[in-house]
């Protein structure tokens, strides 16, 4: 069944597939495509040194935000949504998605009402922005993000995942900003984008805090991980990057930014996860295996924040260079270990945990034919993706942290800062 919402702001509408709890699953449609045309003219902000979330460290957008939370949270404002239509956000089924190019708002009771607007931060580039009064992710459910723009979530109360919250990469479809681009030998996508393979080298890791593992050669210089990128306080919000081409190049994790008026708290069930994809195997006839694609970013600012569960960012294996394996997703593989060398059949780099790299894949047990035809057996693995980023900032600049945080809270990978 469905029922028509008539929505009070932003010119927006909403189509509501189900409106019952416990329905098996429902979609909410925003009609509205309006975006905020860049940053507001009393959004400066007053900046600190490492950009614990205030707008002067490149959120760039304060206005009037600041009247419906405690604190100007980084990269958006909220201008243009009426505030007093939304509400309650729940999300009790398995079938939940947030597509952010097509204003696909989620599901769970069909009763919860959605404010949104695509943001535009400092650098230029855009985000789609959704509000409601207060989230609840229920135990054993998941909602899954979908959709090339980074996903930012504001709910003017409490944020409370006892589920899960998944912007994974997902095999060559762009992610909520992670990059991923098409099979064949090219450098990956995105600034950290991974090297590209050749006849002689297998393709190397994305990066983005973390460096990407390089490609076995076969002969002469391995294919390199790209190149570090973004900054701690993630502002402006961006995705992970994807490794070099190949059979099947692992994307970059996505990019979510959780804010809530006054708390945000990952139950000990909870998870959010924005790792990078696996590279696909490689040892068909020319075909390389794919680097794998770096974590993404998580970014969550509230009054207060405390972590019972599991937050992870890591980067994806990098592919082997048979069949035989293909490179290991996360959310949460052993990292920054390289595959054994000259092993048979070559293994591919390992996952990027922390500030260490993803792992440089093996060489094959023997050397290709010289025509570079990647015999299975014989080709090598390719380079592991590199750790994305994780920032939280808080009322005190300390949050709870007594889950699982992967890329650990002890390296650069994760960092924390104050609200302002």
């Amino acid at each position: 069944m469905g029922m028509r919402l008539g929505l009070g702001f932003f010119g927006m509408g909403m189509m509501v597939g189900c409106a019952l709890v416990g329905a098996s699953a429902c979609t909410v449609t925003t009609t509205a495509t309006g975006t905020d045309g860049g940053p507001t003219a009393d959004g400066g902000g007053t900046g600190t040194d490492d950009g614990g979330g205030t707008s002067g460290d490149g959120g760039g957008e304060g206005g009037s935000s600041a009247t419906a939370l405690p604190f100007t949270p980084s990269n958006i404002d909220l201008t243009g949504i009426d505030l007093t239509k939304v509400g309650a956000f729940i999300v009790d089924n398995n079938e939940c998605s947030i597509n952010t190019d097509d204003n696909l708002a989620s599901c769970g009771d069909g009763a919860g009402v959605l404010g949104f607007k695509i943001a535009t931060q400092s650098d230029g580039t855009k985000v789609a922005v959704y509000v409601a009064r207060s989230m609840v992710i229920q135990a054993k459910m998941n909602l899954t993000v979908t959709g090339k723009l980074p996903f930012v979530f504001v709910a003017l109360d409490t944020i409370d995942i006892i589920g899960t919250l998944n912007a994974n990469a997902r095999a060559e479809v762009v992610v909520a900003g992670g990059q991923t681009q098409p099979t064949g030998s090219s450098k990956g996508a995105g600034p950290g984008g991974g090297g590209a393979g050749t006849m002689i080298s297998a393709p190397g890791g994305g990066s983005f805090c973390g460096t990407g593992g390089a490609g076995a050669p076969e002969s002469g210089s391995p294919s390199a991980g790209g190149q570090t990128y973004g900054t701690p306080a993630l502002a402006p919000l961006v995705g992970g990057s994807s490794g070099g081409s190949g059979g099947a190049t692992g994307g970059g994790g996505g990019a979510i930014q959780l804010v809530a008026g006054s708390s945000i708290v990952v139950e000990s069930s909870g998870v959010i996860f924005v790792g990078g994809g696996g590279g696909g195997f490689g040892g068909i006839s020319t075909q390389e295996p794919g680097g794998g694609g770096s974590g993404g970013a998580i970014l969550l600012e509230s009054t207060a924040v405390s972590i019972q569960g599991t937050l992870a960012a890591n980067g994806g294996g990098g592919g082997a260079g048979t069949s035989s394996d293909v490179g290991a997703a996360p959310p949460l593989d052993p990292g920054g270990v390289n595959a054994t060398p000259n092993a048979t059949p070559a293994g591919g780099g390992k996952t990027g945990l922390g500030p260490s790299a993803g792992g440089n894949g093996s060489g094959g047990a023997t050397a290709n034919g010289s025509d570079g035809s990647f015999t299975a057996g014989n080709a090598a693995g390719a380079g592991g993706g590199g750790a994305g980023r994780i920032r939280i900032n808080s009322k005190t600049g300390v949050a709870t942290l007594a889950g699982t945080i992967s890329p650990a809270a002890t390296t650069p990978c994760t960092t924390q800062g104050t609200t302002h």
